[in-house]
């Protein structure tokens, strides 16, 4: 008897044992992935080195980027007449949250390429030769893509409500914003999901 229970007290050690050094082998493996995806950020890939994405669906790094950024928003609604939806929407859209290697190195939201009337400052995707636009601030790039909306081409969007954000994302393709086919579509479920629109009453 006392040498089954001795036995049933190693197996039960042993059991423990093996338990404790699974648990030590996931820590392990999970900051080896974590260290992995920052080495990634360096060099350049969909993160940011700087600010990690919270939640596997990105959605708190959305809403963080929508309580940094409303307020630029919405000084170029007053400012330029762009509504903070639109302004929000498409740099959430297109800056992946603000985590894109053109956001984190260059405070380049929209993807601005810096054409032949640009004397600022210059940045290149790693391995590519196009050159966009760099700024010194996410509120300078937010300026600079309002007065873009604000060229000739994009004058059917003024004719519009600020408050009609479906309208806004559908002139913004239908005046060649984008190539993508669902980029209103696209648009308008990020302003949706995330009620922007609410910055615009």
């Amino acid at each position: 008897m006392t040498v089954s229970a001795h036995k049933y007290s190693e197996k039960s050690s042993f059991s423990k044992l093996s338990l404790l050094l699974c648990a030590l082998l996931a820590v392990l493996f999970a900051s080896c992935a974590t260290q992995r995806g920052a080495s990634e950020d360096a060099r350049g890939g969909k993160g940011t080195a700087g600010y990690k994405p919270i939640g596997r669906d990105g959605s708190a790094q959305r809403r963080h980027y929508i309580a940094t950024f409303a307020h630029a928003a919405r000084r170029n609604r007053e400012l330029y007449g762009i509504p903070a939806a639109i302004t929000l929407g498409q740099g959430i859209l297109e800056s992946a949250g603000g985590t894109s290697y053109l956001a984190v190195n260059g405070n380049n939201h929209f993807g601005i390429k810096a054409s032949g009337d640009w004397t600022g400052r210059t940045i290149c995707k790693p391995g590519e030769s196009v050159r966009y636009r760099r700024y010194g601030s996410v509120e300078q790039c937010f300026a600079d893509h309002a007065k873009f909306l604000r060229r000739k081409r994009y004058e059917p969007l003024f004719r519009l409500k600020i408050t009609d954000y479906k309208g806004w994302a559908r002139k913004l393709k239908e005046c060649g914003y984008a190539t993508d086919p669902a980029y209103a579509t696209k648009l308008i479920k990020v302003i949706e999901t995330y009620n922007l629109q609410q910055f615009d009453r």
